[in-house]
């Protein structure tokens, strides 16, 4: 049997399908639409929250690492102005409130807070609190549709399937046309759906609805105007800053969206010239020297996700160089691609160039202070040390970072350190510098010092004294050259009383300034009575001389009145009166100097009379030089007689007698009777012995009194070493005796060309030098015996002969040895040596002989001087 199937009604089925179909889709619709407008406001919101807070962090970056609190209190109120902001606090890092502004009418809805950075590091915090208007809550709309769809669903349910079954199709036709209206935005149905019971709370709905849409469309363009005036403060904003904001693409030429005004009174040029390149890129005004270095440190900032920060330098309209800081970060868009970059450029000429002049006084001053040969030093009111220059690290061994943080305690003994400290609160109790000595031990090498110290009160900007300055100098050698001169002062005084002129010093005025022991002498008055008073009462006989005296003073030049005549005892004497004007340190005045010339006066009458002894030698020179000419032909005219008249064998006097008619027999006879001969050999002995007159006349009339002969080198040294063993001067000082003498002599030594005398004084010179050297070096504890080691070698190759004198004594060092042979040059005291000894024996060796000197010599190992001599006339040359 079949079963029949219930039936159901359309209207009743579709209404029932209607109602569920409706339920479900408002309810998703509406859900949805409520989800994606909460959502998107709420996206937005956060979005134009974090904007806010990134904008203001990033501004406030730079016044807050300045501490600007008038830049700070700027930048908050002009962000406290707006109206949807209720509170507005700035901190720094520690917290502390930098700025704080609230609406006490206002309740806060949203707080946001964000810290400010500056190179990376966390320098503030920034708070903002947004109001109830910033955002709108849709859940009233929510319930109030949730509502209006549970009520629609009641009424549906009532009313959808007679509106099925009877009027349909028209009211479907009017619904249609009415949600057309809506779609092409009118909001009003026709009035007739009213006159359907099952169409009036639709109706009703839909005209809800349309209100609700026609609401949320004005909010939406009060939104949009909010937004639009929000973008207008923000432009006024951007243009208030001195900093030029930009948002510009991330490519080589920085190509600019956007850029502030400011940009022309950073680069001299307006911001229309950058937007999209118009006229030139931001990249073509930077510096070419730092457009690599700038953009790697902007790439790595990129990459790492964090904000760039660079310094460089810009070209100006004007061609200058302007230095820019700029700071921005990256605009990346869903994907993680760069979009954008955005940031600030602020001009840092003045700052830096601030900033280079600083660190180079710095520098400066550090190198001062490292330069300064003082020790120099801060403590603080503790006695830590702060800081210190290399010259004080000398002092306590250590390097500054060692001794920054530690005391006094921690480098010297207790007693010093109390010492140190003790004048440290001495300076700061007086509230002004303080000066003392101070001896102290090097820490580096032990060497000891005497220092002036200076110790200065420090004090900070409120006159709070917050430690010392210490500044230390090393009088050692002032103290020492202090003694010096005062020792120079007697020595120059003792010099000036030993001399035997006497020595006056005048003032201007003519009073009496230095009075010598001469003058002393001279007048019976001492210095000390004579000092200040006047030149004529003290020393009357010189009144004469004061109009000199005054001239010298006047015209700076020296006057002087020679060989003036003096009676005494019935006794000629003369003097010479000198007067030298003096202008020093302010000081004008003159020096007179008396000195008895009665001796040079005497020698002088003593030269005339041998002038003229030289003038009769002369004459007598010239008379034996026209004496010998006829002396030398009556000796050969006498030797000739002889030879022809007593030589029988010679061919020609043999044929002139024959050819007279005789016979060199009978000549021989005759001249032998009449002692021809005999007269012939007196005359020849005369002759000789009238040359023999003539030459010591000549020899005598010779200006030559040394001559150059061959010595055995030999003999001359022995006789010197004997000489030098009689010499008084050594005898009384050191017995030559005691010299242990050793020879090194070689054979067949050659003979030398010398001046004996001269080679004696030379060799003497180098002995008398080396015994005293060796007698020096025994007095001070030396043990050794004082040795000489004389040798005598023949340099075949060279033709020289080499004398060595060498002794064990203590030596001399470098500088000593280079300077051993210049004149006036002596290691001995003022009263034992001129310096002129080995100089003059150079002069000897080098100059008269053709030869060599030198000498070797180590400090503590002896010295051996070299004399080498030429053998011979070539030798003598090659060495010249």
């Amino acid at each position: 049997m079949k079963t029949m199937k219930k039936t159901r009604s359309i209207s009743f089925d579709l209404t029932i399908r209607l109602l569920l179909a409706t339920a479900v889709f408002a309810t998703l619709t509406i859900g949805s639409a409520f989800w994606v407008i909460q959502w998107s406001d709420a996206r937005h919101h956060e979005r134009k929250i974090m904007e806010y807070l990134h904008f203001l962090s990033r501004n406030l970056s730079l016044p807050i690492w300045n501490y600007d609190l008038n830049w700070i209190r700027v930048i908050g109120d002009t962000f406290a102005r707006n109206e949807i902001i209720s509170k507005v606090e700035i901190f720094d890092e520690n917290r502390n409130v930098l700025y704080h502004q609230a609406r006490p009418l206002q309740s806060v809805l949203i707080e946001k807070e964000k810290s400010v950075e500056h190179n990376g590091s966390i320098i503030g915090y920034v708070r903002i609190g947004f109001s109830k208007g910033f955002g709108k809550t849709y859940r009233r709309e929510l319930l109030f549709s949730l509502l209006i769809l549970v009520m629609t669903l009641f009424v549906l349910a009532g009313i959808t399937g007679f509106f099925l079954r009877k009027i349909l199709k028209t009211p479907l036709n009017t619904l249609i046309k009415g949600m057309d209206h809506i779609a092409r935005g009118s909001y009003v149905f026709s009035d007739h759906l009213s006159d359907y019971v099952e169409f009036r709370k639709i109706l009703t709905q839909f005209n809800q609805m349309a209100q609700s849409i026609r609401q949320r469309e004005q909010e939406l363009a009060d939104m949009n105007q909010e937004l639009s005036a929000s973008e207008n403060r923000f432009r006024t904003l951007a243009e208030s800053v001195p900093c030029a904001i930009f948002r510009c693409k991330p490519d080589s030429l920085w190509t600019m969206e956007f850029i502030g005004s400011q940009i022309e009174t950073i680069s001299g040029y307006p911001s229309t010239d950058f937007i999209h390149n118009a006229v030139r890129s931001y990249a073509g005004i930077i510096h070419p020297d730092d457009i690599e270095m700038s953009d790697k440190m902007i790439r790595q900032a990129i990459e790492a996700g964090r904000k760039w920060v660079v310094e460089r330098r810009i070209i100006h309209r004007d061609g200058s160089l302007r230095w820019v800081y700029e700071e921005g970060v990256a605009i990346r868009n869903k994907h993680g691609d760069v979009s954008f970059l955005d940031g600030f450029i602020l001009d840092r000429t003045e700052h830096k160039q601030t900033e280079l002049e600083l660190k180079k006084n710095e520098r400066h001053l550090r190198t001062l202070i490292e330069t300064i040969p003082d020790l120099i030093w801060l403590k603080d009111a503790d006695g830590v040390y702060l800081s210190c220059n290399p010259e004080f690290e000398r002092f306590f061994g250590a390097r500054e970072a060692e001794i920054v943080g530690k005391t006094d305690y921690d480098f010297v003994d207790r007693e010093l350190a109390d010492f140190f400290r003790e004048k440290d609160k001495a300076a700061m109790a007086a509230g002004k510098p303080s000066i003392n000595e101070e001896e102290i031990i090097y820490a580096d090498d032990g060497h000891r010092a005497l220092l002036e110290t200076i110790k200065t009160p420090l004090y900070d900007s409120e006159r709070k004294q917050v430690g010392v300055l210490g500044i230390a100098r090393d009088i050692t050698q002032r103290k020492q050259q202090e003694e010096e001169l005062r020792s120079l002062r007697n020595y120059l005084a003792n010099i000036i009383d030993s001399m035997p002129s006497a020595i006056i010093g005048v003032d201007r005025d003519g009073n009496v300034t230095q009075w010598n022991r001469e003058a002393a002498r001279m007048t019976g008055i001492l210095p000390e009575s004579a000092a200040g008073q006047k030149l004529v009462t003290v020393f009357p006989r010189l009144a004469v001389e004061m109009e000199k005296v005054h001239e010298a003073m006047e015209m700076r030049e020296v006057r002087s009145d020679p060989r003036q005549i003096l009676r005494e005892a019935n006794e000629i004497r003369y003097e010479d009166v000198t007067i030298y004007p003096l202008k020093a340190n302010g000081i004008e005045g003159a020096v007179i100097r008396l000195d008895d010339v009665t001796g040079q006066v005497r020698l002088e009458e003593m030269m005339v009379q041998s002038e003229k002894m030289l003038s009769v030698g002369g004459l007598a020179a010239g008379m034996a030089h026209e004496i010998n000419n006829p002396l030398a032909g009556m000796m050969q005219s006498a030797n000739v007689i002889s030879n022809r008249l007593t030589i029988p064998e010679h061919p020609a006097n043999q044929q002139a007698a024959e050819e007279a008619g005789t016979s060199m027999k009978a000549i021989g006879l005759y001249m032998e009777a009449r002692g021809i001969i005999r007269m012939l050999n007196n005359i020849r002995e005369s002759g000789s012995r009238a040359a023999e007159i003539v030459s010591n006349m000549l020899s005598f009339a010779r200006k030559s009194d040394s001559s150059m002969s061959s010595h055995n080198m030999a003999e001359l040294l022995d006789r010197t070493m004997d000489l030098a063993a009689t010499d008084y001067n050594l005898k009384k000082k050191f017995d030559f005796r005691q010299i242990e003498i050793t020879r090194e002599y070689e054979n067949n030594l050659p003979l030398v060309p010398c001046e004996a005398g001269k080679i004696q004084q030379v060799l003497l010179n180098i002995l008398r030098n080396g015994a005293e050297a060796m007698q020096e070096d025994h007095e001070k504890g030396s043990e050794k015996r004082p040795r000489f080691i004389l040798r005598l070698i023949y340099e075949r190759s060279e033709e020289m002969f080499r004398i060595e004198i060498e002794d064990n004594g203590p030596g001399m060092d470098e500088a000593t040895t280079r300077r051993v042979f210049e004149p006036f040059f002596t290691t001995k005291s003022t009263n034992s040596g001129t310096g002129l000894g080995l100089s003059v024996s150079y002069f000897i060796i080098t100059e008269n002989h053709g030869g060599q000197m030198s000498v070797e010599s180590t400090s503590g190992a002896g010295t051996k001087f070299i004399v080498k001599l030429p053998v011979n006339q070539k030798s003598r040359m090659n060495a010249q």
